[in-house]
């Protein structure tokens, strides 16, 4: 058959037209296979230039913010040059009223002592009074330096006011009930009586007994603190100053006068008194509390504290103050938080009286302290939209740690403390 038939060109018409359509196909699909492989490389490249982009603007912020720390750095430290370079022509101010100023810089030799012991006064009772007293600070925590001390005695873990009293006064532990004498029955050195041989004047003042424990463990030295009579006339003896309390009952039988003591036994009348050795007895035992005193016959606490810092301040020698606010253990005991809570503040009261002279001086060391702590006063509650609320776990002492705080010239040797007789100790070696 002749290849230019119709019928052969037909057919090859056909195959070239299919291969050229095959063909077709192929490019369009090797075409769109390479457009999508290609504008999907587009995409991963854009997405990459987005992360870098972002990652840029990230950097630049931090570099900013590195830059802006820098330039506060560089300020700071201009500013603590500067300070370096300025001389500070004050000490700092620890708390200021319109009485008295308070530094931490009083470097001057110690000349007189003021050591004020809140009886039974133990974290939980100043915590409360701080809270009770709103915005006003107690004067006592002003005082800049303070540790915490136990107090248990010789005999046991939960102390009396005789063996912790005897502990503050000569620096050793004694048994529960006893008055400034060993373990062994062998006299201990009060701090009273060292001051007294290095000629220093010496005055005691508390609102419960001038027999009574605390007081007692500074003049004399007995087997029982209930010996009171005996006490009382060791008082006599003693050779102290300006004594300043209740419990006249107990010097009835004896001669206070024939001692070289004058004797008061009103507000007014000790007022009155310019010098000379005094013995004021307002009360045949207990003076009254805060709350219930008769102002005309019982000076308060504070008004004895001044009193005698005025009488004592005139030896140039010097003096050593205790002044005890004996009242608010009486009140722990009983529970009774109101009555606990104005006997602390008429504690603090008296405190000021002695940071008032102090402040004006740099040779007047100030102690505050407690014996113990009575009736486990607790604080709790007091969350927002809360009462804060008082509870007693014990009408008696509790082995609680007191506080022991001070200003004064040597006052940054109380951070040293940790139990009470370290105070003593400290006390009776001032005068070494």
């Amino acid at each position: 058959m002749s290849a230019s038939s119709p019928k052969n060109l037909y057919k090859l018409t056909t195959i070239i037209l299919s291969i050229g359509l095959l063909g077709s196909i192929y490019l369009y699909t090797d075409t769109k296979t390479s457009l999508n492989q290609a504008l999907e490389a587009n995409t991963e490249t854009q997405l990459e230039i987005t992360q870098l982009t972002t990652s840029y603007e990230k950097l630049s912020e931090d570099m900013q913010e590195l830059s802006d720390s820098n330039a506060e750095l560089e300020t700071r430290i201009a500013e603590l040059e500067l300070e370096q370079e300025t001389p500070i022509s004050e000490p700092p101010i620890i708390e200021e009223d319109p009485d008295i100023v308070l530094r931490l810089d009083v470097h001057g030799e110690i000349q007189n002592i003021i050591l004020l012991i809140g009886d039974g006064m133990g974290p939980g009772q100043l915590t409360a009074a701080e809270i009770e007293n709103g915005e006003d600070t107690l004067a006592l925590m002003g005082l800049p330096y303070m540790s915490m001390v136990s107090t248990d005695s010789y005999s046991y873990y939960v102390t009396d006011s005789a063996a912790s009293a005897t502990a503050l006064a000569t620096g050793f532990k004694t048994k529960n009930g006893v008055i400034s004498i060993g373990p062994n029955g062998e006299s201990l050195t009060s701090v009273v009586e060292v001051a007294e041989e290095n000629h220093l004047s010496t005055g005691i003042v508390s609102n419960t007994r001038v027999t009574h424990a605390t007081p007692a463990a500074f003049m004399s030295h007995v087997n029982s603190r209930n010996q009171e009579s005996l006490i009382a006339e060791q008082v006599l003896s003693s050779g102290v100053d300006v004594v300043l309390s209740g419990g006249s009952s107990y010097f009835d039988s004896l001669d206070p006068i024939g001692a070289g003591y004058t004797v008061v036994e009103t507000s007014g009348e000790l007022m009155g008194t310019e010098s000379g050795m005094v013995l004021g007895l307002f009360a045949t035992g207990y003076m009254s509390y805060e709350h219930d005193r008769d102002p005309e016959v019982e000076p308060s606490l504070a008004e004895m504290t001044r009193k005698s810092i005025q009488l004592l301040s005139s030896d140039p020698e010097g003096f050593f103050l205790m002044v005890e606010g004996g009242r608010i253990d009486h009140a722990s005991h009983d529970n009774d938080f109101d009555t606990t809570m104005s006997e602390v503040y008429a504690f603090d009261l008296a405190v000021l009286e002695a940071l008032e002279f102090a402040s004006e001086r740099n040779d007047t060391l100030v102690i505050v302290t407690a014996d113990h702590e009575t009736g486990g006063l607790l604080i709790t509650g007091g969350y927002p939209g809360g009462e804060p609320r008082y509870s007693w776990i014990s009408d008696d002492h509790t082995g609680s740690m007191v506080p022991v705080l001070a200003y004064g010239p040597r006052a940054e040797a109380v951070l040293g403390f940790t139990d009470n007789t370290d105070i003593g100790s400290f006390l009776v070696n001032l005068f070494e």
